[in-house]
């Protein structure tokens, strides 16, 4: 995509379930009269099961896949259920499930590029999760940066105006002046080694059930 400094671009990755899938489990299992909204106690109850979720692992395509597959007729896999497994694992699963997916696309832009990214930063609602962000953390084995601002894109376009209008010289210098981090989370050596094993099942997964995904969405059944 084009960018907003003159001769560079933007690269984008694409996930269509995302943290969507935390506020799909909270509205279908959570507490009825949060409605979807965050509830403090799953979150501790997930972050209290170990890392991995006892081998309980999600493929979180509830609305298709997109980098780096772009399949319509994927659908979402959690694999491994046991009799240990609660509501707490399932909600842990669908978080790791989306750090692993995003650690795909992590893997497939830097190849792309040929240089590794050293600054990840984290923003919007699930950035005010801490057991969220130490997920995304470990799985990406690096340092993330969490945005103060829960509207980066506003924050964003305001950098932009402000540099139209010469109240900055460079956009960089705009958005430097605008942006700011609350916290850095560090990945921990044990759960990022536990997420680097996982990773080697969790990318076979697709390339494994995809036949099967398509011929259950092409059933003539309602």
């Amino acid at each position: 995509m084009i960018s907003a400094i003159p001769g560079q671009s933007t690269v984008e990755t694409f996930s269509s379930s995302g943290t969507y899938l935390s506020t799909w489990f909270r509205q279908q299992f959570g507490d009825p009269e949060l409605a979807g909204a965050p509830d403090p106690e799953l979150e501790r109850a997930a972050a209290a099961v170990p890392v991995g979720s006892e081998r309980l692992l999600t493929l979180p395509y509830w609305n298709a896949a997109q980098t780096p597959h772009w399949d319509g007729q994927a659908s979402g896999v959690t694999l491994g259920w046991q009799g240990c497994h609660t509501r707490a694992h399932f909600y842990r699963s669908l978080l790791e499930g989306i750090a692993l997916e995003l650690r795909l696309q992590l893997d497939g832009l830097e190849a792309a590029r040929g240089e590794r990214v050293e600054v990840i930063r984290a923003m919007g609602g699930g950035a005010r999760s801490p057991l969220w962000t130490q997920i995304l953390a470990d799985v990406f084995d690096r340092p993330l940066e969490v945005c103060a601002s829960g509207e980066v894109s506003a924050l964003g376009a305001a950098a932009v105006a402000l540099t139209a209008i010469g109240a900055f010289d460079t956009l960089p210098a705009a958005a430097a002046a605008v942006s700011r981090t609350d916290a850095v989370v560090t990945p921990r050596s044990d759960a990022a080694a536990t997420y680097r094993q996982l990773r080697a099942v969790y990318e076979r997964v697709y390339t494994q059930t995809r036949d099967l995904l398509h011929t259950l969405h092409d059933l003539p059944i309602t």
